[in-house]
């Protein structure tokens, strides 16, 4: 995902971002912006879980199918309390590397200020392994030692300082996806 924030693709095709909380608290009002955007129709099947005239009965393994279920529109992704997954810590830092995104998407204010000194207290915690992973190494038996070993470990940590990188030189992913106003 903090790749996708400034794909250089959204320099050379229009492109917006549709915030999925916009999605399932406002389905209606979100594609029809989408679709006046997109130039198309508005279509019942838009509103269905349906692909190719097949129905989507959602995946049982997904931990909101028994609440959601069917619903295209259910809440139970956007009302997921905070904390399930990424520890304090980790929420720290992805917030930081996020910031430029949530700011123009409108989840945040701005605060530069404390933005650039967030990032300067970050770059040292990409050293560490961030909570997610030690627990993703108990719960496999893995020795945190050979965890760091590993290239999942390696390509975070490089996703990581490119991101941190251009956040430091430019205080924002250039070329950022541009949010859909509905």
């Amino acid at each position: 995902m903090l790749f996708e924030l400034d794909n250089i693709i959204y320099t050379k095709y229009p492109s917006v971002g549709v915030k999925l909380e916009d999605l399932k608290t406002n389905p209606q009002k979100t594609m029809q912006a989408l679709c006046e955007w997109m130039g198309i129709q508005e279509e019942k099947s838009l509103y269905e879980m349906t692909a190719q005239g097949k129905k989507w009965w959602g995946d049982p393994s997904s931990p909101d199918f028994n609440n959601d279920g069917m619903d295209p529109f259910g809440k139970t992704s956007i009302n997921r309390k905070v904390g399930s997954i990424f520890s304090k810590n980790d929420q720290y830092i992805l917030r930081t590397l996020f910031y430029p995104f949530s700011v123009k998407f409108g989840y945040i204010e701005e605060n530069e200020e404390k933005f650039l000194k967030d990032l300067e207290t970050i770059r040292p915690m990409f050293d560490d392994m961030l909570d997610f992973e030690k627990t993703l190494a108990d719960h496999l038996n893995i020795e945190y030692a050979a965890f760091k070993e590993t290239g999942n470990y390696s390509l975070l940590r490089s996703v990581f300082l490119d991101r941190w990188t251009q956040l430091k030189k430019h205080k924002t992913y250039p070329n950022m996806l541009s949010p859909l106003h509905a």
